[in-house]
């Protein structure tokens, strides 16, 4: 038994021997058409990129920009859903040097943050973009300082010209890290830069 209603075949492009007949045959008039605001989520993502996180520092976050989606995202669970969820990020939170790393091979500007207190060694105090750059292409920051933390999200989001400087600089980044000769050369200087800071 088959159905005496045709299906509706949506294009992008109607063909020549189909005439415009205004009933929205076009799959882009079909979108124009349906009201889909309630669907999407128009708040900015912030990927928080490590291995631990406390929920106090996330909780923080959303106290201080309500607008913001924050996500923890721990790359030691599962890396081929990290690096996606990262690219997909309007902006990255990195908590350790990896972090850094595959927020700037993702094309996404961060933020790197670190940990400071009475027993514990600050690790992460500075970027190794920075380091390797040998330039203050990301912006540094203890967790400790919330409101810091959200203040650069928001330029990063706002300003334009700024996330896009951050950008410009992570090609420099992933041409030195990229370059399998050279790999080897940019591993070492890593090493090296992150021993000096200890």
């Amino acid at each position: 038994m088959t159905s005496s209603k045709s299906k509706k075949v949506y294009q992008d492009m109607p063909s020549v021997d189909q005439k415009d007949d205004g009933k929205g045959s076009l799959l882009s008039d079909l979108i124009r058409k349906s009201d889909r605001t309630d669907e999407i989520d128009t708040k900015a993502q912030i990927a928080i990129c490590g291995s631990v996180v406390s929920g106090g520092f996330i909780e923080g976050l959303t106290d201080k920009r309500t607008n913001y989606k924050f996500q923890f995202i721990d790359y030691s669970s599962n890396l081929d859903s990290a690096i996606k969820q990262i690219g997909q990020a309007n902006a990255v939170i990195a908590l350790d040097q990896f972090a850094n790393a595959l927020a700037a091979l993702s094309n996404v500007p961060l933020v790197n943050v670190y940990r400071t207190g009475l027993l514990r060694k600050v690790a992460n105090k500075q970027s190794c973009i920075n380091g390797l750059l040998k330039d203050q292409t990301v912006k540094n920051l203890p967790m400790s300082n919330k409101e810091a933390i959200a203040n650069e999200l928001d330029l990063i989001l706002s300003d334009h010209h700024y996330s896009a400087g951050i950008l410009e600089k992570y090609q420099v980044f992933r041409a030195k890290v990229g370059n399998r000769p050279f790999a080897r050369q940019v591993a070492r200087e890593i090493v090296e830069w992150l021993e000096e800071e200890d």
